[in-house]
Order: C-alpha cells, then sequence, then structure tokens
C-alpha cells in the first residue's frame, strides 16, 4: 500500500527555462548583464558575465549546499561589503525572472488530484537554483497551485544542507509525512531524483520528460503523470 507519494518540483510538476547547465548558465548571464547595466551590481572583479554565471553556478563536490545569500556576499563574488539588503534584493529579482517564464505542466494537477481523492499524502523536494531560499520557492510552489490544498509538505535542498542526489530531503520529507519509506514513492524527471529516492529508500518513478530524463535505476517509467495511479 503506497502511503505517500513525493515530487520534484522543476520540470516535473512546473516547466523552468532552467533545465541543463547551459540553460541556468545562459539565464545567469542575461540577468546579471540587466542588472550590471542599471548599475544594480557590479561586474569588477570578474571577467565577464560568463565568468559570473559559472562561478554562481557552482555546486560543492558533496552536494552541500551554499545559501544564495552568503554566496554573494563571500570573496568569491561581490564581498561583505555587498549589503544584507542587497543581496536579498538580488536573490528576490533572480528567482521572479525564473518564476516569469514558468509554465504548469497539464498532467500535473489532475496526478495530484486524484492523488488526493485516494487518501494518499503528497509532498515536494526540489533542489534550488544557487542555493536561493526555500522561503520564495514556497511562495511560487502556492502560486502555481501546489500549496496546502495539494501539498502535505515541502522540503527543500536548503532546508536540510543537501542537493539531490544526497538523500537528506526525500528522508526529512517521508519523516514530516509520517511515512514508512517502502511504502513511499519518489517522482521525478532527472536520474539524480531517482538515485536520491533510491538512497533514501523509497520507490523510485521516472517521469520521462526529455531524451536526457532516461535511467535504467527507476523502478518505474512513466509519460505522463496522470497515468502515475496505473504504476502505485
Amino acid at each position: 500500500m503506497v502511503e505517500c507519494v513525493i515530487f520534484d518540483f522543476g520540470d516535473t510538476l512546473v516547466d523552468y527555462p532552467l533545465r541543463d547547465r547551459d540553460g541556468q548558465i545562459s539565464y545567469i548571464v542575461e540577468f546579471i548583464e540587466k542588472m550590471a547595466a542599471v548599475k544594480a551590481v557590479s561586474l569588477k572583479g570578474f571577467e565577464s558575465a560568463v565568468s559570473f554565471a559559472n562561478r554562481l553556478n557552482f555546486e560543492k563536490p558533496d552536494n552541500s549546499t551554499w545559501p544564495f545569500v552568503e554566496r554573494v556576499r563571500s570573496d568569491s563574488f561581490f564581498g561583505s561589503q555587498f549589503s544584507l539588503a542587497d543581496a536579498i534584493r538580488l536573490e528576490r529579482a533572480i528567482c521572479d525572472g525564473v518564476f516569469s517564464s514558468a509554465k504548469e505542466l497539464p498532467d500535473a494537477r489532475p496526478a495530484l488530484l486524484d492523488l488526493r481523492e485516494r487518501g494518499i499524502r503528497t509532498g515536494i523536494v526540489s533542489n534550488l537554483p544557487w542555493g536561493t531560499s526555500s522561503a520564495i520557492w514556497c511562495e511560487e510552489f502556492a502560486r502555481r497551485g501546489f500549496g496546502s490544498e495539494l501539498i502535505d509538505q515541502v522540503v527543500c535542498c536548503v532546508d536540510v544542507g543537501y542537493r539531490k542526489p544526497h538523500p537528506a530531503a526525500v528522508m526529512e520529507c517521508v519523516r514530516r509525512l509520517n511515512c514508512n519509506p517502502s511504502q513511499s514513492v519518489y517522482v521525478g524527471d532527472r536520474p539524480s531524483d531517482i538515485l536520491a529516492g533510491k538512497l533514501a529508500g523509497v520507490r523510485t518513478i521516472l517521469i520521462h520528460r526529455r531524451d536526457d530524463s532516461h535511467t535504467d535505476e527507476a523502478d518505474s517509467v512513466i509519460y505522463d503523470l496522470r497515468d502515475l495511479g496505473q504504476v502505485l
């Protein structure tokens, strides 16, 4: 019996323009060039906007998180002279730009409504780009219709200190849902989602959104979230 189904967010429930490293770099370059043009930030100390983007997109090899505000106020970026208030404003601006280009995937809401009708608890476990704030992203989840009326628990990488494929966030979400890992399911669109679920001891389902979604490690593969009930 399945007690809970936990979902990745980006590209699983909502489509964002950050699908891969190239997409993330392109977005950051465009964003930071606009911010520099209005003198909201200075790129002094960086060879180019691309150099800034590559540095911002760096994640730690052990998958531990590096919060955005700490990141941009470190010596690797603008330094401590960059005020906390400015760092928070920059974080909000970079997130708002991502949010403005998002598109809800048509199979997401019907799948969650079906789980609600079945009495199955639900959660979201998500990596957040550049260590951005879970509070900001939870606002986005709710704005897209994935608030408490459909989702019982949300755990983001920055909440537990580790990014997927580290299993910490999946394990914490299962704990908060008060479910048994053996009766829990994690649904994601990337190999890192599947690995995180496996390491957390839950069943894994890959939603095949793109050719690069493929992994042989998933317990099941679906092509539409509305087919989820058939494989639970």
